[in-house]
């Protein structure tokens, strides 16, 4: 039942990890969220070209595809 006392203690705020352990899981977190971050951003700006693009288009009457 090591995993299930893991557990416990987790829920406890009792864990059986160090505190650099602690450390590096946290460091992890902000880099994987400065990351996505810069995903987000990176996405939101090919979107934006995007849509300036096919605005930019002229609309070709219905009909004449």
């Amino acid at each position: 039942m090591g995993w299930l006392d893991n557990l416990w203690r987790r829920r406890q705020g009792r864990t059986t990890e160090t505190p650099r352990d602690t450390a590096d899981v946290r460091a992890e977190d902000e880099e994987r969220k400065k990351k996505k971050a810069e995903a987000d951003i990176l996405e939101e700006r090919a979107h934006e070209i995007r849509t300036e693009e096919v605005l930019r288009e002229a609309r070709r009457p219905p009909g004449t595809g």
